[in-house]
């Protein structure tokens, strides 16, 4: 019995193909170059294992499955014999990965598992997740994440979980991703942004591992040598313009986050408030911090920590807080509580280069236009995030307000969604911890105050050619209803 198995699938059938060869080499090299040069070696080499399984770009190469477990002075690593049908080589990735994890269980099984996933990744985007071009096809995270699933269920692994689920791809770690996984691993280990093709230090990390105790080796200790390997590998090369970042993430403590963001939502309302009483001065503030904070996937994203604390310190800052005290300083204690817990779910992080520099370990889905979100949503809506948490849909309400506010000036519609939530709901809001997808209120009961709120807010707005409360209503409440999935018909 391994203490380890170390579990490295390359989705290859793409431009990264070339750069995974070299990582392969780098593995193999690095296990060789402690085990033979290295001191002091470790006392026990059979107690861990590394598997690879490469599925390369040429058409007509099979995938390949590589045991790098060391066997002595003069150690080769061992290609294992694997002939599949051309239907079998093109299943989904997702679907490889399963077998691959249970072949390797099964090999050599251990104590601990780690598994490390390299390809191409969008997030939860859905576009070039795992992409494979032959034959074309992409993966999602959910689908990622239940092909791990079966294979922990299938053989049987100790306590239900690895120890180590490793993203060697660009963009995993925001917490919408990292929520489908949170379940399947103790720890994660990705970037908030976008990698380079040679990403993780293979040889590193790898020459690394095997010079430890593997015997006393944690998941959290090969979070930080992944970590510091790869930030040190890419800081030779942060002069020409690279930036990288990577951290390794508790995965325990995600539960813990979600719950203290749900906590901090009657406070957050404050937001929805506050709108109504200033709201160009909200959105020329909410604009501004979107803009500074450290953002990713095309400024998709944003970093939780960085976005949250200038939040909350911006608010307070602003002229708004006179008028304001008490609804800002229950915003900026919200955004304190989870900038903190953000913080609190990272092992270790670390960047090179500038692009980066106030990446923190966790990021959040927040888009610039409302095109984007309106891109995205419906892959952001299956996310087990969005639909099953509390805070989940109280943030895209959010997201819709704010790309509202700062792409269109769309005023009229965003106070129309304020004053409905904030005047339904006085307190907290309440139906949205019953069910995050559907809230229990029909258009009839927000008729009213809705045409009320939009022929006073469009008074203000450029309205040319003129407009009857109707044609207001059918625009604007329309575009609520396509577009804000908490209320149904």
């Amino acid at each position: 019995m391994n203490d380890w198995t170390i579990m490295v699938y390359m989705a290859g059938d793409n431009n990264l193909s070339d750069d995974m060869i070299t990582q392969l080499n780098g593995i193999d090299m690095g296990i060789r170059h402690t085990m033979e040069h290295g001191s002091p070696k470790p006392a026990t080499p059979t107690k861990i294992s590394v598997l690879a399984e490469y599925d390369g770009e040429h058409p007509l190469a099979a995938t390949r499955r590589i045991d790098f477990t060391y066997n002595g002075p003069g150690h080769k690593p061992i290609e294992h014999a694997y002939k599949l049908t051309l239907a079998e080589d093109n299943r989904p990735v997702s679907e490889k990965i399963a077998e691959f994890i249970k072949y390797s269980v099964r090999l050599h099984p251990a104590d601990h598992y780690a598994l490390v996933i390299s390809g191409h990744a969008d997030g939860f985007q859905g576009r070039t997740l795992l992409l494979d071009e032959n034959p074309p096809g992409v993966e999602t995270v959910r689908q990622v994440a239940t092909s791990i699933r079966k294979a922990i269920d299938d053989t049987a692994i100790s306590g239900g979980k690895l120890d180590v689920i490793g993203f060697d791809a660009c963009v995993m770690n925001s917490l919408e991703v990292v929520y489908e996984f949170k379940h399947l691993a103790k720890v994660w280990i990705g970037s908030e942004g976008s990698t380079p093709n040679y990403s993780w230090d293979y040889f590193g990390i790898a020459s690394e591992i095997y010079g430890r105790d593997i015997s006393t080796l944690t998941g959290a200790d090969l979070g930080k040598i992944v970590v510091e390997k790869t930030l040190n590998y890419h800081s030779d090369y942060a002069f020409q313009g690279r930036s990288v970042d990577i951290a390794a993430i508790d995965l325990t403590k995600i539960d813990t986050l979600v719950a203290d963001m749900e906590s901090s939502i009657d406070d957050l309302q404050g937001l929805f408030t506050l709108g109504i009483k200033e709201p160009a001065d909200l959105t020329n503030l909410l604009t501004d911090v979107h803009w500074r904070a450290q953002s990713f996937m095309q400024d998709q994203n944003v970093d939780i920590c960085d976005y949250f604390e200038l939040l909350g310190g911006s608010l307070k800052r602003s002229s708004m807080y006179a008028r304001n005290q008490q609804e800002i300083n229950a915003i900026e204690r919200a955004c304190q509580t989870i900038a903190n817990s953000a913080a609190g779910a990272v092992i270790v992080q670390g960047v090179t280069g500038g692009d980066y520099q106030f990446a923190r370990g966790l990021s959040i889905y927040m888009p610039w236009t409302y095109l984007g979100l309106a891109m995205s949503m419906a892959n952001y809506r299956k996310l087990r995030f969005v639909g099953t948490t509390q805070i989940g849909g109280v943030w895209f309400v959010l997201i819709l307000i704010q790309t509202l506010l700062i792409s269109r000036g769309d005023i009229a519609t965003v106070a129309a969604i304020y004053g409905i939530l904030s005047e339904s709901f006085p307190v907290g809001l309440a139906p949205m911890k019953t069910d995050s997808k559907t809230l229990d209120i029909s258009f009839e009961k927000v008729l009213e105050p809705l045409i009320s709120k939009l022929s006073d807010a469009v008074g203000g707005v450029r309205d040319n050619p003129p407009r009857t409360k109707g044609d207001i209503l059918r625009e604007y409440f329309g575009r609520i209803r396509n577009y804000l999935p908490h209320l149904k018909p």
